[in-house]
This record gives structure tokens, C-alpha cells and sequence, in this order.
């Protein structure tokens, strides 16, 4: 584990995190259609697009190939495919939705018929069609003269025994240290993704936003192609390469 603790020069902080596993390339003839939406701010925090609500200007929105900024009004508009997934990269000053687990919910996939038969742990399920908009809620927060975070390399644990020392030992050292907000970078598991629900239950006692970059023992081994080798990463914490501010 590091705990990293970050001072504010005289000015402003920008701290400016990307992460990547490996991009994939479009395929030439996939059919390819556009999704529209707006970046707001969620002022009374319902998570959904209410009248009188701003939208958030100057907001990287990506589809995992280009990346747009939103407009004065917090529009975007976007090419996508029928494997995509639409993120947003957390602008400073903000924070996004969290889930049950504390993993930060800026993304949305865009994958009508789902993941491929065959794979040996869960991928994707059907997401259906895009919705007229596919909008993304901020709410702000405060931006603090410093802060710290944790970052951990290769959790692993290849099951729920270690997924208890892991708890148990590591996490239980974590949360004695205030941080804004936990990275662990690769190998969240080691070959076995049922490890995944479990370890993520134990993080999110730190009570903190928890992001997470894969690695190869993530990797859905069945997978016939390298396109869908990480569907099982991607239906538990999203894309897999991915960028925030704090």
C-alpha cells in the first residue's frame, strides 16, 4: 500500500489521473450510431436530469476513441458502436454517483446484445437501445488545500480466504488513514473474477470513492478475442482505461 499526500501550490491543485490497460480500435464496418446527452449538475441529488438544473461546461466525454467537451449547456454528442462504453472524466470541483460498493458510477455501457456466450465468468448483460439521452449527474465538492490517497498495486487474492486477509490486514491498515479516495492499479484478482463482489464489499468499508485499472489476471481467459477479453472488469467497474481530476 501507499498512502500519497498531496500539497496545493500557492494557486490551484490540478491533479489529473489516466489510467490505461489497452485501446481498443474500432472495426471497420461496425455500424455505428450517435448518442447525445448532457452533463448537469445534480443539485438535489436524485441522480436524474431535473428542470432548472445546469448543465456543466468544459467536461471530457469520451467514447473509448474521442474525446469531446461539453458545451456552455453541458451537451455532448458522440459516435458510438454496439461495444462502447461513454465516460466522463470527473472535473475538479466535482464528484460523481458512487455505488453500494463506493465505485464511481461516470460511465455508461453501450452494449445492446450484451457480452458473448462461452465466457467463463459473468460479462455484460443486454443493455438494450440508447435512451434519448444519456446524461451524467456531478454534484460539487469542496476542493481542499491538501489531500491524501491510496494507491495499491496488485490486490490479487486468488480466493475468499484471501480476500479476508486482504480485508482483514490491508484494509483495516487503510482505514486508519484518512484519504480521499483508494486506486488499485492491476490485478484486482487473481484469475478467478467470483473474487471481485467480496473484495469489492471489503474496500468499501474505507467509506471512500474506489477506482480500480485491470490487469492481466483479469482477464476472461474464454474470451475469443482480445475485444472481449475484459467483459467481466468492464460490468463490475466500468471502462477499462479511463482518466479523473481531483
Amino acid at each position: 500500500m501507499t498512502l500519497l499526500k498531496f500539497a496545493k501550490p500557492a494557486s490551484r491543485l490540478g491533479l489529473g489521473l489516466a489510467f490505461a490497460f489497452f485501446a481498443l480500435a474500432g472495426q471497420a464496418g461496425t455500424p455505428q450510431t450517435t448518442v447525445h446527452g448532457r452533463v448537469f449538475e445534480d443539485v438535489n441529488g436524485n441522480g436524474r436530469l431535473d428542470p432548472g438544473e445546469p448543465g456543466v461546461p468544459g467536461v471530457a466525454v469520451s467514447n473509448q476513441e474521442q474525446v469531446v467537451q461539453t458545451g456552455s449547456d453541458g451537451r455532448y454528442a458522440l459516435p458510438v458502436d454496439e461495444h462502447t462504453i461513454i465516460f466522463i472524466t470527473q472535473p475538479t470541483g466535482y464528484a460523481v454517483p458512487l455505488n453500494e460498493s463506493n465505485l464511481p458510477l461516470f460511465y455508461r455501457i453501450h452494449q445492446p446484445a450484451g457480452s458473448p456466450a462461452g465466457l467463463k465468468y459473468p460479462g455484460v448483460a443486454p443493455t438494450g437501445s440508447l435512451p434519448q439521452s444519456v446524461d451524467f449527474p456531478l454534484q460539487k465538492s469542496a476542493v481542499r488545500d491538501t489531500f491524501a490517497a491510496i494507491i495499491t498495486g496488485d490486490p490479487q487474492p486468488r480466493n475468499l480466504q484471501e480476500v479476508h486477509f486482504y480485508r482483514d490486514d490491508i484494509v483495516a491498515e487503510m482505514a486508519r488513514h484518512p484519504a480521499a479516495f483508494y486506486l488499485a492499479l492491476g490485478d484486482i484478482a487473481y484469475d478467478d473474477l467470483n473474487v471481485y463482489e467480496p473484495l469489492n464489499r471489503a474496500v468499501a468499508q474505507l467509506g471512500i470513492p474506489a477506482y480500480n485499472v485491470p490487469g492481466n489476471h483479469d482477464t476472461n481467459y474464454r474470451a475469443d478475442s482480445d475485444r472481449f477479453a475484459m467483459e467481466t472488469f468492464r460490468s463490475t467497474f466500468g471502462p477499462e482505461y479511463f482518466s479523473f481530476d481531483h
